[in-house]
């Protein structure tokens, strides 16, 4: 907030010292419009850089080295993945990037990517897919009748091939095999 409110100041001062004494019979306002445009473009940087998601854990570095964090911190880190992916259901958005999931979380993708691996023992596709395939499953619940097509695409899988698959080595079967044990 200083930083931006010294900006101003130093734009408002020199349009002043302009007025107040200009630098040559010719007045050079080409130079001071190019200052003050300058200003203006870094205060809106300013601004820009004071509305972003402040980050949970910032990634350390000790002697250019990159530091692990805690698996308590993991486990924060995690317990708040899964309680934003549930509540959030980002999930059904079908290319869904980890660094994507890391900016909703607040962190980096660096430590969303070791809480995943570290506590929930998979990796970052394996992790989505779970959360995927639960609803799908509360989608089949509700409406036994729906089309795989529009099943896979209201889950969050891209296609029907990645679905099947998915739903294949989660479940253990395939998902016709699912919907006839029920029966």
């Amino acid at each position: 907030v200083w930083f931006n409110i010294g900006l101003i100041v130093v734009a408002v001062l020199s349009v002043m010292f302009y007025i107040v004494n200009p630098f040559s019979d010719t007045n050079n306002l080409l130079l001071i419009i190019s200052m003050f445009s300058m200003s203006i473009f870094v205060w809106l940087i300013g601004i820009w850089g004071n509305a972003q998601k402040n980050i949970i854990l910032p990634v350390l570095y000790e002697d250019n080295n990159y530091k692990t964090i805690e698996n308590g911190e993991l486990q924060i880190i995690y317990d708040n993945l899964v309680e934003t992916i549930n509540q959030s259901k980002i999930f059904t958005k079908p290319y869904l990037t980890l660094s994507e999931l890391a900016s909703n979380i607040g962190t980096n993708r660096t430590y969303i990517s070791q809480a995943i691996n570290l506590q929930g023992h998979m990796n970052f596709n394996a992790f989505i897919n779970k959360f995927r395939i639960n609803e799908a499953i509360s989608i089949l619940n509700k409406n036994p009748k729906i089309k795989i097509e529009e099943l896979a695409l209201m889950s969050g899988f891209g296609s029907v091939i990645s679905f099947q698959r998915a739903f294949n080595k989660d479940i253990g079967k395939t998902l016709t095999e699912w919907k006839n044990r029920k029966e």
